[in-house]
């Protein structure tokens, strides 16, 4: 479900203009004959709070639908819960939407190449422009520490009865087409991938309060994830130039989006292609300026 999540500290300003690309992006492929091959589709939510009081989301204008619970509606739930919001958003699977985005860059004359890189300076001399999009394991290639790891351990479960996602501080049970997401954590600077019973059992138990009828879900896997936690997401050019004057590299560093790299990628990929753009340009001057 597309909502900004752990966005860190960038300005509000630029994250409400990501999110914004990104509904409008996904909204052209949604009344599109790709939306199903995409994963794409609307999905309505119960986003519910344990405070009387809330100051509406800054990014409620560029959700479908944004509006307050009624009474009758917050009656449905634990009476922890005192206040909520019912939004819509677009849901872009990633099993789905990845191989679809693939697709269309190889359709647009792109090529995969598969090899493990350890540090940027080997590429130094093979391209002109490398674009770094390696999430939490900038850490270790760029060896950037304000970098943090922000552990996910989830369900995924069969539960074909749930029709609405329902979204807490601490917990969320999502949809998808062919199962339900049960979660989760947000433990920042915990690097373990191995799924934690401990875990399981809180998750299990929160989900099930709001859910009762998830105790019958038949769980179909357990996963954990390492989110790209950082104070504010990197979007900026670095030139890397080890050997002096001769070979440059110039890199364009996108990472850093904590738990929205779906929700807020394509708006980052504009600020990505504008300082793309601009590199271009300066090797063609520099190219002409040596003939």
């Amino acid at each position: 479900l597309c909502l900004p999540y752990l966005p860190g500290d960038a300005s509000l300003t630029l994250i409400t203009r990501w999110f914004a690309d990104m509904m409008s992006h996904l909204n052209q492929i949604h009344w599109s004959p790709d939306a199903e091959r995409a994963g794409v589709s609307l999905l309505s939510a119960y986003i519910l709070f344990e405070e009387e009081t809330f100051e509406p989301s800054f990014f409620a204008d560029a959700l479908v639908n944004y509006r307050n619970l009624t009474k009758k509606e917050l009656s449905m739930f634990p009476p922890i819960y005192k206040s909520g919001v019912f939004i819509t958003s677009y849901l872009a699977e990633g099993k789905k939407y990845l191989p679809y985005l693939l697709n269309k860059f190889k359709e647009l004359g792109g090529k995969v190449i598969q090899k493990r890189v350890n540090d940027l300076k080997e590429l130094v001399g093979q391209y002109d422009i490398v674009v770094n999009c390696t999430g939490v394991e900038a850490f270790n290639l760029v060896n950037d520490n304000k970098v943090k790891p922000v552990r996910g351990q989830v369900f995924r479960v069969s539960a074909p009865w749930i029709k609405h996602a329902v979204m807490t501080a601490n917990h969320y049970i999502l949809l998808n087409s062919d199962s339900v997401v049960l979660g989760g954590t947000k433990q920042v600077g915990d690097w373990n991938r191995e799924v934690n019973p401990e875990d399981s059992k809180n998750i299990m138990d929160n989900c099930c309060d709001i859910y009762p009828s998830l105790r019958s879900a038949q769980i179909i896997r357990e996963w954990v994830g390492l989110r790209p936690g950082r104070e504010e997401t990197r979007i900026e050019t670095e030139v890397i130039n080890p050997n002096g004057f001769r070979d440059k590299l110039y890199v364009v560093h996108n990472y850093g989006h904590g738990g929205s790299g779906v929700t807020l990628f394509w708006g980052c990929a504009q600020e990505v292609l504008v300082l793309v753009n601009d590199i271009i340009d300066r090797l063609k001057v520099n190219k002409l300026s040596k003939l």
